[in-house]
């Protein structure tokens, strides 16, 4: 039996069939080109053929095993065939040569070419779906799925290089090993002719230091696909926060041992979920949820960093309510200004994440604290050390993507 594994059910299985190039069963044969669910790892086709489906609980492509032969044979040349081992992998899922365009089934005349535009198209978005699978595994369990990457695939990112499959796994084993790594992938898509590119976040605790400091990183890695075997044959990492991203780049050797050696203390309480989407020197973008917080209005001439509303909004959260009911303090505490200068308009402290609808919220005793939803979205994060003084709290910065 031939069989071509799909990677996504939704894929139709005549186009398997052109693309891969093999040709539909004898007739009688009911799982002639049409995927089934096959629960038993062995079992006979009910068909005339007899042939056995040997897969596990996989869609598959089932085709009747037959001697392929080339078309120089008519010509007196001996023919060759392709057994049930080697067919499916030699067009287009594993090393070996492909047999030629004029080759044709015995007893058949042979079929028109097969359109190398539909073949990549077929072999590119396979290769995208195995990435995104295995993109998550590969840090959720230190191991990848050696046999779809080449045995010289090229890796680059701005401070590492290997020329292996060997150092490529030594790499992921290496990272898995020193760090708990936080990995989430935002998209990835067919980009080129041979190309994938996925972008992603990923942050990286250094636990054997007493201080486990947290690297973090966002970019894109960049896939090149074998059209042929697709396996993948190159890995290059692009990191958001850096200019130079060539192998070896001290702006990133700088960057990495930057953010090991910043020691940071972070108070151990609750803290308003966000995600990182971009990781630049100097600041972050940032994607924050819907959250629920208690706002006081500030007095005239009050800074950003300063005023009296901090101190109506900690009565409020530590039992100065109608039902009297203490709450955590969470981070951050949130500051608007007026454009013109740095007077503080209001101040707001985030709710704990208990508190689903305003409504849940304690009755505020009098007029000063308000509650409220606010909306999350994208919102620029700048880090500074030591207390927020209201002039680093109001300092223009610019995007360094779009200059806003």
């Amino acid at each position: 039996t031939t069989r071509a594994t799909l990677a996504d059910g939704r894929a139709s299985a005549a186009m398997i069939s052109r693309a891969v190039g093999i040709r539909t069963a004898r007739a009688g044969c009911p799982d002639n080109v049409r995927p089934r669910d096959i629960s038993t790892a062995t079992r006979p086709c009910p068909g005339a053929c007899g042939h056995k489906l040997n897969v596990g609980n996989a869609k598959i492509l089932h085709v009747a095993s037959r001697k392929l032969v080339s078309a120089s044979a008519a010509a007196g040349a001996s023919s060759r065939s392709f057994d049930e081992g080697t067919t499916s992998r030699q067009w287009g899922f594993g090393p070996g040569p492909a047999p030629a365009a004029a080759d044709a089934y015995e007893g058949e005349s042979a079929e028109p070419p097969i359109d190398p535009a539909e073949r990549r198209a077929f072999v590119m978005e396979e290769a995208r779906t195995f990435l995104a699978s295995d993109l998550v595994k590969i840090f959720d369990t230190g191991e990848l799925t050696r046999s779809r990457y080449s045995p010289t695939i090229r890796f680059e990112d701005p401070i590492t290089s290997f020329n292996d499959l060997d150092g490529y796994m030594f790499n992921i084993r290496m990272l898995k090993t020193l760090f708990n790594i936080g990995f989430k992938l935002h998209t990835i898509e067919v980009s080129g002719n041979d190309e994938v590119t996925a972008r992603w976040t990923m942050s990286m605790e250094f636990w054997p230091l007493p201080w486990k400091p947290t690297l973090l990183f966002t970019g894109r890695s960049i896939y090149r696909v074998d059209l042929f075997s697709g396996q993948i044959t190159s890995h290059v990492d692009v990191w958001d926060a850096l200019q130079n991203n060539r192998f070896v780049s001290l702006e990133g050797v700088q960057h990495v041992l930057r953010q090991f050696f910043q020691v940071q203390l972070t108070p151990d309480i609750e803290s308003h979920k966000y995600e990182v989407l971009l990781k630049f020197k100097q600041y972050e973008i940032r994607k924050y949820e819907d959250y629920l917080v208690a706002e006081t209005q500030q007095p005239m001439g009050s800074g950003p960093a300063s005023g009296s509303g901090f101190n109506d909004l900690a009565q409020y959260i530590f039992g100065g309510n109608r039902e009297q009911v203490k709450m955590d303090m969470t981070t951050p505490v949130l500051s608007s200004v007026r454009p013109e200068g740095n007077q503080s308009m209001s101040m707001q402290f985030v709710m704990e994440g208990r508190f689903k609808d305003v409504a849940q919220l304690p009755t505020p005793l009098g007029a000063l604290v308000t509650r409220k939803e606010v909306d999350g979205g994208y919102f620029g994060a700048v880090a500074f050390s030591g207390w927020p003084l209201d002039y680093e709290v109001v300092q223009v910065w610019t995007c360094g993507m779009c200059g806003v």
